[in-house]
């Protein structure tokens, strides 16, 4: 792609992202995203940016800017919070990458949550970062996959997927898991098909799968679990 190729700023290749539809920018030296992110690329589906010096997503980044796209990577960068609305200023978001971040805190400006599950299959990945909490993130999230592995999560309780109805897959290994309380999951029974709760610290599952009823894949390994008190159903 000649835009990669030039030593000009990225301005001087506005009639080549006016039909741009996949931009690859990664291992660059960019931090302002919004240089980026401007009203001629609305045509763009993938946009990467792995690799780049971006501390900060605004919010209301993407409102109005690139709507149309479905894969964004902003892995391996150096933000550090991020705002729940991005997710959602994007309604044809498939795949948003955000691991391998130092993203230690989740926001929200959304006044009024109007979250509706996307259709196709989607994922958001939040995988190597400092998260310690699932519960902010999870809580306005629209993917149908949501990773966070490899963060600091401790404990899990109701509060962490309180009125959580989109996800479908969760991947939470990696973590400091020490105790999953058994009302955890009670919101989401009869939708989560697959849960990977693998290397934690987790001794008992203290009853909480047992409403999963369509649970597929259930990953325990490498925790703590004593084949004295291994239960899925019971304390």
């Amino acid at each position: 792609m000649e835009l990669l190729h030039r030593d000009e700023k990225i301005e001087s290749g506005v009639e080549l992202l006016n039909v741009c539809r996949s931009l690859y920018l990664n291992n660059n030296n960019i931090s302002d995203l919004s240089r980026v992110l401007h009203d001629t690329t609305e045509g763009l589906i993938k946009l990467k940016l792995s690799y780049n010096p971006i501390e900060r997503i605004a919010p209301n980044m993407f409102d109005g800017y690139s709507k149309n796209i479905r894969h964004l990577h902003l892995d391996h960068c150096l933000i550090r919070e991020i705002d729940a609305q991005i997710w959602n200023e994007m309604p044809h978001l498939r795949e948003l990458d955000l691991s391998f971040n130092m993203i230690d805190k989740v926001t929200n400006n959304i006044n009024i949550p109007n979250i509706k599950s996307r259709p196709f299959e989607s994922s958001l990945r939040l995988d190597h970062n400092l998260l310690t909490s699932l519960g902010p993130a999870l809580r306005y999230n629209p993917m149908k996959n949501f990773s966070m592995a490899d963060n600091l999560i401790a404990h899990l309780g109701p509060e962490d997927l309180q009125d959580e109805r989109r996800v479908r897959h969760l991947d939470l290994q990696g973590n400091v898991i020490a105790q999953v309380e058994r009302l955890t999951f009670a919101t989401i029974t009869g939708r989560l098909l697959s849960l990977d709760l693998s290397r934690n610290r987790i001794e008992s599952l203290q009853g909480c799968l047992q409403n999963l009823t369509k649970l597929l894949v259930l990953n325990l390994s490498q925790n703590r679990i004593e084949v004295s008190r291994f239960s899925l159903l019971s304390n």
